[in-house]
């Protein structure tokens, strides 16, 4: 299904130290410059993911270009706006440097509202590379995704402020 946005979308890509290291300014696509659509390859409901196996079918996913890793055991910041009319994923895989995906990152569009959404995810010792995808069974529209460097203390105060929106226990 290939209900993403399908504006073409500005691409900045830079490794400048304390600078984004990747950037797509405006709605992302299929025409957006390096992302493609990949189609589920879904069987009876269900899909083949190479690090977890079979699961129920989430949708295809609109996946961004391969983005190198600057560095490794350390802290990246995604950050990107995005609506979905129904519960939809926003996921980061790392790649080692033989392109063999060894992680995965996933968390949740929340859907009826456009929202902005900041994640921080962990690039572990051997990641080479990442790839941030969308995947919804109904569609999702993202749009301004940025991918830059983030301290550990950076990293930190991100999981303090998501721990700060938590109901008490």
């Amino acid at each position: 299904m290939k209900s993403f946005a399908v504006l073409a979308a500005a691409l900045v890509a830079a490794s400048v130290e304390g600078g984004a290291l990747y950037e797509c300014r405006g709605p992302v696509a299929e025409q957006s410059t390096g992302w493609r659509f990949q189609a589920s390859a879904a069987g009876g409901g269900i899909a083949y993911n190479p690090l977890e196996g079979w699961y129920p079918d989430k949708g295809g996913k609109l996946v961004s270009p391969r983005i190198p890793v600057p560095r490794t055991n350390a802290h990246y910041r995604l950050s990107f706006t995005a609506f979905a009319p129904r519960r939809a994923y926003e996921a980061v895989a790392f790649y080692d440097a033989d392109g063999q995906m060894v992680s995965d990152n996933y968390d949740v569009v929340y859907p009826g509202a456009t929202n902005r959404y900041e994640r921080v995810v962990f690039a572990q010792e051997g990641v080479a590379s990442l790839e941030v995808f969308f995947q919804s069974t109904a569609g999702c529209v993202a749009s301004d995704v940025a991918v830059e460097p983030c301290t550990d203390e950076e990293a930190a105060a991100w999981c303090d402020k998501v721990a700060a929106r938590l109901p008490p226990v």
